[in-house]
């Protein structure tokens, strides 16, 4: 059986992978959070389900409240969970906020596992993607990014600035402006190296240049969100077919799809599709 995982934006891909009972480290890296109010500051998440920061890159403590949306200053810990002040993050001083406060919860004796036992259930794999980049009779690809741009935002390493194509601004994400890592970054970041995240542009560049041969589907793009998913997935996959590219699967190595233009709701929207995901 064939298996398949959509990604449908022009940017970015995220990948579904098994769980574990235990706990899962995470660490999201310095990143930019965003105020309801258009307010911007950077922050950093770690830990796992039992003990987390969220801190500023002044070191103070700061949480979500989801009441409002906005990103609070927090005072002190109870019960597992910050207790958040008054103060929006960016917006307000932290006055009287103190420094490298974290929140811990008692972990459950049925989830503890020694190192030995965590790193015998853990193997190191390697998946590869192959990405077709499809576009519409009505919204076509950027012709100004070219197959290595995308190249080195899904599978470079140390991936730090967004392509400078010099051109108009079609992008927030076209000018050299910092970012905080490729896909592989990210899954190696996630994993602790245990996914290494590698692939190809499948589409053949054209002539004279780097710039993709995207395939143009046959209909506007309002026509796949209308109708069923699967006519955007089989046209997609019987045109690469065509072309000559080898679209074969399996359990380590999945076919992503990127569709030109912003996102679109309804059928161009993220679902489970068989044993694959559209993301």
């Amino acid at each position: 059986m064939k298996k398949h995982i959509f990604f449908f934006s022009p940017l970015f891909c995220t990948l579904i992978l098994a769980s574990v009972s235990y706990a899962t480290y995470l660490d999201t890296g310095w990143v930019e959070f965003k105020q309801p109010n258009g307010v911007t500051f950077i922050g950093r998440m770690w830990g796992d389900e039992w003990n987390y920061t969220f801190q500023t890159q002044d070191g103070y403590p700061f949480d979500k409240n989801f009441s409002d949306g906005y990103y609070y200053y927090a005072l002190s810990e109870m019960d597992g969970a910050y207790r958040l002040s008054g103060l929006k993050v960016g917006v307000n001083a932290p006055r009287n906020i103190p420094k490298q406060l974290r929140v811990w919860i008692e972990k459950p004796e049925s989830l503890l596992k020694s190192d030995a036992e965590l790193a015998k259930s853990l193997t190191a794999e390697t998946w590869t993607l192959k990405v077709i980049l499809v576009e519409f009779q009505d919204i076509h690809g950027n012709s100004y990014w070219e197959r290595s741009d995308f190249s080195n935002m899904l599978f470079s390493t140390d991936y730090y600035f967004s392509p400078d194509v010099q051109s108009p601004p079609i992008d927030a994400l076209s000018d050299g402006d910092d970012v905080f890592g490729s896909l592989r970054d990210y899954y190696d970041a996630m994993s602790n190296g245990d996914l290494t995240v590698t692939g190809q542009i499948l589409n053949d560049p054209l002539p004279g240049g780097d710039t993709p041969d995207w395939i143009r589907l046959s209909h506007d793009k309002i026509w796949y969100r209308n109708n069923s998913y699967t006519n955007l997935y089989n046209e997609a996959v019987d045109s690469a077919d065509a072309r000559g590219y080898d679209v074969s699967t399996g359990s380590t190595t999945k076919l992503v799809i990127l569709y030109a233009g912003n996102f679109y709701l309804s059928n161009l929207n993220p679902r489970n599709v068989g044993s694959g995901y559209i993301m």
